[in-house]
């Protein structure tokens, strides 16, 4: 059976988006009097309408980091900061909740008639507001919390002095800070792709993004109980873009991220050699392999 290559929309409303799949609602309606499964098309030949009918996924999104906050610059070995957000942004969030692009229509309604019905006139149209949370497995040493702490307390605000700590470090003058929200916040562009990784389906774009807390920070003594693994829920601040342009700039960025030949099967082994320590014993599989050759019959003739 053919494939109704008419199913793929093109334009309406497609229109200014990029070339990502997306099916015509005009087919794969599986739900009225009977399945839709074939249909026949404009060469009067069967074709699969039934294809129309796939579900749409939401994939995972890709957070990269677009901005760090211009205080990192003024830390004491600046590309460790950098470096370490780029990471715990990117590659060190076991998820990351609060991207919405719900839109909601609010209205008033007045009577229609005496027989309780009514009309409901549009009054406002409302987005859903995008808050951050990131959620971590803390790393030994508390590397996590240390490091967002360090970031509140030298780029936002200590508790006691309510100034940031930035302000006492001796390269600082009175000119190198304004305080303004790029000195204390990071920019990060949240894409989510085709499961080719190839097209954006959607994408957020979000300024001003800042903790707003290190997550719990605690101590306990229990000689009887048995100790938990430390999960960080560390809620951020932040405003978002969503709109055509993010979309545009989100295909540039996934564009470069080209996964042609990234084979994770074909990787080398993370170990391709027997350590030294190891290889001296003279016991283990090969040993006795080479034991038994030298006690064959065959060879002690």
């Amino acid at each position: 059976m053919a494939r109704l290559t008419e199913a793929v929309l093109k334009g309406a409303y497609t229109d200014g988006e990029n070339d990502a799949l997306t099916l015509d609602l005009k087919y794969g309606g599986q739900f009225g009097y009977n399945p839709k499964l074939g249909i026949i098309g404009p060469d009067g030949k069967i074709k699969a309408e039934w294809l129309s009918n796939k579900a749409y996924i939401a994939r995972n999104v890709i957070p990269i980091l677009i901005e760090a906050p211009r205080g990192f610059g003024l830390m004491p070995n600046p590309e460790k900061w950098v470096a370490a957000l780029k990471a715990l942004i990117e590659t060190h969030a076991r998820s990351i909740d609060g991207l919405v692009n719900t839109l909601t229509v609010e209205t008033a309604e007045h009577p229609l008639g005496g027989s309780n019905e009514v009309m409901e006139e549009w009054t406002k149209v409302t987005k859903e507001r995008t808050e951050l949370t990131f959620n971590f497995i803390e790393k030994e040493g508390r590397s996590i919390s240390r490091f967002i702490e360090k970031w509140i307390t030298y780029l936002i605000a200590h508790h006691e002095i309510e100034r940031p700590l930035l302000a006492t470090l001796p390269n600082i003058v009175d000119n190198n800070v304004d305080q303004l929200a790029d000195w204390y916040s990071a920019t990060v562009l949240f894409i989510e792709p085709d499961v080719m990784h190839r097209k954006v389906i959607q994408a957020w774009l979000t300024g001003q993004v800042f903790p707003k807390g290190t997550g719990p920070i605690e101590g306990r003594f229990d000689k009887t109980g048995t100790p938990d693994i430390t999960e960080l829920s560390i809620p951020f601040a932040g405003f978002t873009q969503s709109n055509l342009g993010v979309k545009q700039f989100a295909q540039t960025i996934l564009d470069k991220i080209n996964i042609i030949n990234a084979n994770p099967y074909e990787a080398k082994a993370f170990v391709d050699e027997i350590h030294p320590d190891v290889d001296a014993i003279d016991t283990g599989y090969e040993n006795t392999v080479k034991t038994l050759k030298n006690t064959t019959l065959s060879n002690n003739q």
